[in-house]
């Protein structure tokens, strides 16, 4: 096997608003600790390029990269009124990357949420007030702009996973299932993460929110979002040839899933059309009808010299039915992982109409070969 050589970062300050980048408090500051960093690794590449100070080791699946970034976590909704608009938000990262060049960008934002009726036991009579819902909206718009600040400073970008149940205010963040783990994962890969960080693995003390068990309970008891992760980071890792070192180069959604949202128009690389169903019960009654359903997440990455589409479900609750046809023109195969994780490339034909029953949070990959327009 070869060596493994490790990501090294600095983590500059978790989660720093606005205010701080003109703190001038003596010692623990953002600009002293970046200056005390730079020249510590100045003065190491100029003695000893095997060694840093302090480094956090991090492992990425088959990165094979010995690289030195300076990380820092940024706030989704900034703690400071001043920069809580999209605009002022955007002059808030901007500002980071102007004065810290980070090379390394990684934020949270927890975007599947419920009434907190659950933890108390059935609400079936509470007329679908614990329905599930997702924050499309902010999901992928940060994912689009932290791959753009990633791409900007020739750099990549990690996204937090929540693995912890938890109660903020009204709101329950619930337990993580497979099918959350797998539509806040896979998205994140579609548009070229190059990290993927779980918070948390174990439940933390209560604060001014109330934490449940995460992947383990506080006495290390492993809970049944331990075994979803498990199941997850299996198929991470099978993939890893399509995701390590991907490259976003275009995205869609089939499906308004909020205002603005971007929408496929045409043809999309090989896809020629795509359409979307979901069965749901009617009323209270048994009878089930079909609906259009709330569609996918289609992006197109590059990895290396190879091409992929990558589609990932919007719907984190059903099944949806999804077909494609694909252009004729189109070479164009599935990649599936077989039964010891490696990756099968099946070539399809492109006289046919595909269908899929893709699963809550599932997804789909393909490999695009000699497309010729």
């Amino acid at each position: 096997t070869k060596p493994f050589n490790p990501i090294k970062a600095w983590g500059l300050k978790d989660e720093p608003i606005y205010y701080e980048l003109d703190n001038k408090t003596t010692g623990y500051n953002l600009r002293t600790i970046y200056n005390y960093i730079r020249s510590g690794e100045l003065a190491r590449k100029k003695a000893d390029q095997s060694k840093s100070l302090r480094p956090v080791l991090v492992n990425l699946v088959g990165s094979g990269v010995d690289k030195f970034m300076t990380g820092i976590v940024l706030e989704i909704t900034s703690a400071d009124p001043a920069v809580n608009s999209a605009a002022k938000y955007n002059i808030y990262l901007d500002t980071f990357k102007k004065n810290f060049q980070p090379t390394l960008w990684s934020y949270d934002l927890y975007p599947i949420t419920q009434k907190p009726c659950l933890i108390n036991g059935d609400c079936s009579a509470l007329k679908g007030e614990c329905a599930v819902y997702v924050g499309y909206k902010g999901f992928y718009e940060n994912l689009d702009r932290f791959n753009r600040l990633a791409k900007e400073s020739s750099g990549v970008f990690w996204t937090y996973v929540q693995t912890m149940e938890f109660l903020s205010g009204g709101t329950l963040h619930p337990a993580a299932k497979e099918s959350y783990l797998r539509f806040e994962i896979f998205s994140a890969l579609a548009f070229g993460a190059q990290g993927i960080l779980y918070w948390t693995y174990q439940q933390r003390p209560n604060s001014s929110e109330t934490y449940f068990p995460a992947l383990v309970d506080r006495h290390f008891n492993r809970y049944p979002a331990w075994y979803a992760a498990k199941k997850v980071n299996a198929e991470i890792k099978a993939y890893s040839e399509v995701f390590v070192g991907s490259k976003l180069l275009e995205f869609t959604h089939l499906g308004e899933i909020y205002t603005g949202c971007s929408q496929i128009n045409g043809v999309f690389g090989p896809i020629k059309d795509i359409s979307a169903t979901s069965t749901v019960v009617n009323g209270t009654y048994t009878a089930k009808e079909e609906v259009e359903g709330k569609g996918v997440l289609i992006t197109r990455i590059k990895t290396g010299s190879n091409v992929f589409i990558i589609i990932v479900s919007h719907d984190v609750v059903n099944y949806q039915e999804l077909r494609i046809i694909f252009t004729k023109e189109a070479s164009i195969m599935s990649v599936n992982p077989d039964e010891s994780g490696k990756l099968i490339y099946t070539d399809l034909r492109t006289d046919r109409t595909y269908v899929y029953k893709l699963a809550p949070g599932g997804y789909l990959v393909y490999s695009i070969n000699h497309l010729r327009y």
